[in-house]
């Protein structure tokens, strides 16, 4: 079985940007993507734009309904677009608009355009999405076992939407094109309200691919200007929070011995089996090379034993420190006092991680970086670690930290484009020049960046306008970041 900490880091990677942008050899430096911008005015009425469906258009029922009708021909449909076109679908979404193969792309789309389509229509304008997941009711190892292969469709109905949109973009039918995109934010959202780390990452990645369409509409001559339409997308556009809080509750719902450790009246044989049973389970979810791999020898009561007398002096020592009188812990079965301990150091490093997620990003993400340094200096956290006797915390909850950041970073692009709407703006009032810094920009606020609650860095060059946006401590710049370099579209310019 692959851990699910595995998956997930996995699926963050997918996560990245996958604009064409230029190759940077150099890790430090930040890949670069050239704007040519033609000046967009607010529009009037100025929310006339919108990236997710009007409320107004809503109707009754529940999304999930449709999403799985549209899932039930996608199989079909890939197989002819793998057998028929095989990369080029992945290479058309990235492909400079004026070179795309219109005819083809038609051609392709044909088979998505029916039932497939009409159902995501219908699914993004319902009023709710419940996908009945009853994730709150997980126990044991199928809270981490538990499989979501349909998740793994909506990526594919994700990149349809993209595909589409561009189309619509070269062909210059904005509205169509705004249409499309609002169903793939809205498929993004939905995606995202599971209480799982992966529903949520699924659907921050279709508001990725769908932000590299929304670029090329932003560049496109003649296009609306679109800084309230991304006001307008709810921040966080996927809150992974609920989540989060899920994956910090999975230790003691897959692990009875952290559930009821200091209340049990357990004899010393059923604490010893809990033990075994304890590091069979962590074996299957990916900790086997900690617990040595002997479950296959049925050497696990040996094992077991030899971990619980290993964990037994301090964790003694450590329950006395907390208060309990020395009769009361010598008086306990030793597999108690070690499953206590461990009840215990798990939930001091949930509370560690949990507590940060409660505060914005730009405010926490040192606090992060410094709560992770300290647990692995304690004991708690690392390969070897001396006070977590099960490595428990260890392998579900630097997941959680890793998922924030995937978040915050999807939050930091959007208010990169809507920055960029904001010069687009700031130049159909000022003649076509760009703004020599963000501050010059009155007529609507610049956006903060989520990692640092301060507004993108900018600088005018010459006629050339540099946006970065850098990446998150402790990630590459060529991975993470990305610099815009913004220059006015000379008149007439296709």
């Amino acid at each position: 079985m692959t851990g699910k900490l595995t998956v997930i880091l996995a699926l963050a990677a997918a996560l990245l940007p996958r604009a064409a942008v230029a190759q940077e050899q150099d890790p430090d430096e930040l890949p670069v993507v050239k704007l040519a911008l033609t000046p967009a005015a607010e529009p009037r009425p100025a929310l006339r734009y919108r990236l997710l469906p009007d409320d107004l258009k809503r109707k009754p029922g529940n999304a999930a309904t449709y999403y799985y009708r549209a899932m039930i021909d996608l199989p079909g449909v890939l197989k002819y677009v793998h057998d028929t076109y095989g990369e080029d679908f992945d290479r058309w979404r990235e492909m400079p608009l004026d070179e795309l193969p219109k005819e083809k792309i038609r051609k392709c789309l044909e088979s998505f355009q029916g039932a497939i389509l009409q159902s995501l229509v219908e699914a993004t304008h319902r009023e709710s999405c419940d996908w009945d997941l009853q994730e709150q009711a997980l126990e044991g190892i199928d809270a981490i076992a538990f499989l979501l292969p349909e998740y793994q469709q909506i990526r594919y109905l994700g990149r349809m939407l993209a595909l589409r949109a561009r189309l619509e973009i070269a062909e210059r039918r904005f509205d169509d094109a705004l249409f499309t995109m609002q169903m793939c934010y809205q498929m993004g959202r939905d995606t995202g309200k599971p209480r799982f780390l992966v529903t949520g990452l699924i659907g921050m990645s279709q508001a990725r691919v769908m932000n590299e369409q929304l670029l090329a509409l932003i560049e496109s001559p003649g296009s609306p200007n679109l800084y309230w339409a991304i006001a307008g997308l709810p921040r966080p556009l996927v809150d992974l929070r609920p989540a989060v809080q899920l994956e910090i509750s999975l230790g003691p719902r897959m692990f009875p011995i952290l559930r009821d450790a200091e209340t049990a009246d357990r004899s010393p044989d059923q604490w010893r089996e809990l033990l075994a049973r304890t590091m069979r389970d962590l074996s299957s979810v990916g900790s086997g090379s900690f617990l040595g791999g002997k479950w296959a020898t049925g050497e696990e009561y040996l094992t077991a034993t030899a971990l619980v007398l290993k964990g037994y002096p301090d964790a003694k020592r450590e329950l006395i420190a907390s208060g309990m009188s020395r009769e009361e812990v010598e008086a306990m079965p030793v597999g108690q006092v070690v499953a206590i301990q461990a009840a215990r150091g798990y939930q001091y490093i949930a509370d560690e991680f949990e507590k940060w997620s409660l505060l914005p990003y730009w405010q926490a993400i040192e606090k992060m970086r410094q709560t992770d340094a300290k647990l692995w200096k304690e004991g708690y956290l690392g390969p070897r670690s001396s006070r977590e006797i099960f490595p428990i915390a260890s392998l579900l909850l630097p997941a959680t930290t890793a998922a924030l950041g995937a978040s915050v970073r999807l939050e930091r692009d959007l208010a990169a484009l809507q920055t960029i709407e904001a010069i687009r703006m700031y130049a159909a009032n000022h003649g076509g020049r760009l703004p020599a810094a963000l501050d010059d920009i009155t007529a609507v606020p610049v956006p903060m960046n989520p990692l640092t609650n301060q507004p993108l860095p900018y600088r005018l060059n010459g006629d050339t306008a540099i946006l970065d946006v850098p990446p998150p401590p402790g990630r590459l710049a060529r991975r993470a970041g990305r610099r815009y370099e913004i220059t006015i579209a000379r008149e007439g310019a296709k």
